[in-house]
Parts: structure tokens; sequence; C-alpha cells
């Protein structure tokens, strides 16, 4: 009778896990308006790890003990934290479909124990101030050199400046609008998303040194689009290939780090850019967060708290020696 009110069906299904999962792959999350990137996320986890651990165990005997024992068996096979959180949300979607059609009362899934993972401050981190003055020199000299000043200045993803259009820029306003982003699609290519990683259009304001950069851009890609002729691709991209065609995902990170080589300096990965102008721009703000958010696009801005708030080396030695002073300057002074 508690079943019957609650919608939930009586006669016992014999689906198992795994048919219900590849259903739900077919059925609801390949002719969905999601990305191809989720959709391919999405398939790997189910069919990875999803299927080969628990796919056995019919759906409606699925209990939290099973979740969690699948959690803890990932950790035990040596997965890290990330890949036991993409599988764990890729079960936890299936699972809300699951119970939106009445197959299961409640979802498993939830209020499991979950590792959270941890950031590795030697990978992600704000560049340092001499790399980037490094960048900023070495820009006026490559072909896609601007990309630089508007990763650092704006904390643009690199999808979103791959993505950028000149109709989105005004010169007399001072703004440029980001509202899509461009992904590699497998067996397709690099494509122009149009939405962002958030789905948020986030309008910024152009310093000087930005509109100084766009439009070096402008003049060197119309030099471009002239010896191009009719092989031109008229995309509207502000950094294109020699045709005007999208860029490879590969380009700014390969860019990046042959010019900070040949300054001696150690490779970077490229989304770093957007960690040091995130860093940068809550230190001019002072401290505004919310400035910070919108700065960068996020949605939320735990986001902006937990990734993007990195403390640069030379600052914490800035407020070592405040301290020092604060509370040892008289000490030396009356001494």
């Amino acid at each position: 009778m508690r079943d019957l009110k609650a919608g939930v069906p009586v006669e016992p299904s014999k689906r198992s896990v795994a048919g219900f999962l590849i259903g739900w792959l077919n059925e609801v999350v390949d002719p969905s308006g999601r990305k191809p990137k989720t959709k391919a996320f999405y398939r790997f986890n189910v069919e990875r790890y999803l299927v080969p651990t628990i796919g056995n165990v019919r759906l409606d005997r699925l209990s939290r003990r099973d979740v969690q024992l699948l959690i803890a068996g990932l950790g035990q096979r040596g997965k890290g934290p990330r890949t036991i959180q993409a599988v764990h949300s890729t079960l936890r979607a299936a699972l809300c479909e699951a119970v939106k059609r009445r197959l299961l009362a409640d979802n498993p899934a939830q209020d499991v124990e979950v590792p959270r993972p941890t950031r590795d401050p030697a990978v992600v981190h704000a560049v340092g101030r001499e790399a980037c003055e490094v960048l900023l020199r070495a820009a006026p000299g490559e072909r896609l050199g601007e990309m630089f000043v508007l990763m650092l200045m704006l904390g643009l993803r690199k999808g979103e400046v791959l993505a950028l259009r000149w109709s989105r820029i005004d010169f007399e306003q001072r703004t440029l609008v980001v509202d899509s982003t461009a992904q590699r699609h497998p067996g397709v290519g690099m494509v122009i998303q149009t939405s962002t990683k958030t789905g948020r259009v986030v309008v910024h304001a152009l310093a000087p040194s930005c509109i100084e950069a766009l439009r070096v851009r402008r003049a060197r890609q119309a030099e471009e689009r002239l010896r191009a002729g009719a092989a031109w691709n008229d995309l509207d991209l502000v950094f294109s290939t020699l045709f005007g065609a999208v860029l490879d995902e590969k380009v700014p990170n390969v860019l990046m780090n042959r010019v900070l080589a040949e300054a001696g300096l150690p490779s970077e990965r490229v989304h770093n850019l957007r960690h040091t102008s995130g860093t940068a721009a809550g230190q001019v703000a002072g401290g505004d967060l919310h400035v910070v958010k919108n700065h960068l696009g996020h949605a939320s801005i735990t986001t902006t708290v937990d990734m993007y708030q990195h403390v640069l080396p030379e600052s914490r030695r800035r407020l070592a020696d405040a301290l020092d002073e604060h509370f040892n300057g008289g000490l030396r002074e009356r001494a």
C-alpha cells in the first residue's frame, strides 16, 4: 500500500543496472542537447566502470551500500578522487532518471561519501609575475600572441579565446562579449559551440592594452586574408588558422610553452593564465569575490572561492613581512 501510494511499481522489475544504464545512454543522453564531451563522459564512465562492477545487480535492489562499495572498490584499485567523483556523478544522474520514471523510490547514489579531489599546486596555480611579463612582452612578435593579453586581462578559458568573434567586439564602447566556446567533437574536430561552459553570457570591459592587442590582431588577419584569397574561411574568428578556420585546442599550450622555454622558464598549463587573472582580480578588487565571480563568468561564487583564489608566492612574502613589522617593528625600534 505504501509503494502504491508513492507511485513505486509493485511488480518487481528484473531489469539490471547495466540494462537501465545502456538504455539511459541511448534513449536519454544521446538524443539530448548535452554537449558531445558530456555525452562521451557519461558513456565512458558507464562502459568502463559501472557496467563491469554493478551491472549485474537488479535495478530495484540497488542500495546505498552497493554504491558505497563501488566507490570503495574504485579507491582500492588506485583510482583517484576525480575519477571516483566522475563515476559517482554519472551514476547519480542516471538514477535520477530512474526515480523520475518511477523505477526507483529514491536515488541510492545520493547521500553517499565520495572523496573530494585535491588540487596539486604544482599543476594548478597562478602563474608568477616573471612568466606573465615574458608572455606579454612576446605577444607583439607572435602571430597569435595577442591571445595571452586577453587571457591574462580577461581570464578567458582556452575554448572561449578560440571561439572569439569580431562581431562580438565593440571598439567604441570597449566591450567584448563571450557567448561561445570551441570544443573538439569526437570524429569531427574543432567545432564552435553557441554557449559557454556555464551557459552564461559575459560582457567584459576592455582595457587599453586589450584594445591595442585586438587592433594588431585585426591588421595581421587582414593581411592573412588577402594572402589566402578564395581559400579563406569567413567564420568571423579573432584567432584562426592562416585560412580562417578554427584553431586546434593544442595551439595555445604549444605557443605559450615555446615562448616560456625560449625565456628559460618552466612550462605551464595555459588554463593557469585564467587562475592568474582570477587571483590578480581578487587582489586589485580588494578581495571582493563578487567582482571576481563576474570577471571569470562563474555560475557560482563557490567555484570562485574554492578554485581561483590562489595566493602568489610574492603575496605570501609581503604578508609575512607585514606581520613581522606589525608584531616586531616596535621591539626593534626600542632595541
